[in-house]
């Protein structure tokens, strides 16, 4: 998980999260290493996607981008 894998460089977390087989939205904030992920209705069929703001420091541009990480 970025949370522990970061090691203290992530400060802030927060998005929205879209699950497979899943029709609700999934809101996710982060403080550090301590999270809340609460639903938040349902998708429209136009807009299931996951998007995910990081505030930290030294952190993997390119693999926040590819989307290659686990949350």
């Amino acid at each position: 998980m970025i949370l522990t894998e970061s090691r203290g460089n992530i400060y802030r977390i927060k998005g929205i999260l879209f699950v497979a087989d899943e029709n609700e939205k999934f809101i996710i904030q982060s403080v550090h290493n301590q999270y809340v992920v609460e639903s938040f209705g349902s998708w429209e069929t136009d807009e299931r996607q996951t998007k995910l703001v990081f505030i930290g420091k030294n952190l993997n541009k390119e693999l926040l981008e590819k989307g290659l990480v686990q949350c």
